[in-house]
């Protein structure tokens, strides 16, 4: 998820034993004027590319995913330090840790979903464009400077491309 509200929800469907990707949700919300903070220095969707591509308000949004999750037959959910996603969609989310910023920086995963990311990469025939995050300016100043530059190298966030790197991490730790 991105935004507050949620401007960007993307999740896979799994299949538990082959691991096989079985479908992608990946759908925006509608443009949020109260989000500039995170416009400018996280996400970087733009008002732009949000108006011609939302589904509509937040709660349109999070009622699209539900129907997309309810048709799954969905046993369990995964995700990245879920707090948002448990408050949001009101499931249980179980949490698969990636490592924190600077210690992914030099993982060969998360350095592969940076370049897809940046590029517009397919993964499974979808992918999420440039355009779409195009606001992006740069990272907030941490307070710690090795996490501003590990976010500086990370570029924007998207939602589409984090699960994409959560599905590759846990498909090769769990392998």
């Amino acid at each position: 998820m991105e935004g507050t509200p949620i401007q960007e929800l993307s999740a896979l469907a799994v299949d538990a034993k082959s691991m096989e990707v079985m479908d992608i949700f990946h759908h925006y919300g509608d443009y949020s004027a109260s989000d500039k903070f995170a416009r400018v220095h996280v996400h970087g969707l733009s008002k732009h590319f949000l108006s011609r591509h939302s589904v509509g308000s937040e709660s349109k949004l999070i009622d699209k995913f539900l129907i997309w999750l309810e048709a799954k037959n969905v046993k369990a959910i995964y995700a990245n330090d879920p707090t948002k996603e448990v408050k949001m969609l009101g499931l249980p989310v179980i949490n698969y840790p990636l490592s924190n910023w600077i210690d992914r920086q030099d993982n060969f995963l998360h350095q592969l979903t940076i370049r897809m990311k940046n590029h517009g990469d397919d993964f499974c025939h979808r992918c999420c464009p440039t355009e779409a995050h195009s606001a992006y300016i740069q990272p907030y100043k941490h307070k710690n400077p090795a996490i501003t530059e590990a976010k500086a190298k990370h570029g924007f966030h998207c939602s589409f491309y984090d699960v994409v790197e959560l599905f590759l991490t846990f498909y090769y730790m769990t392998r």
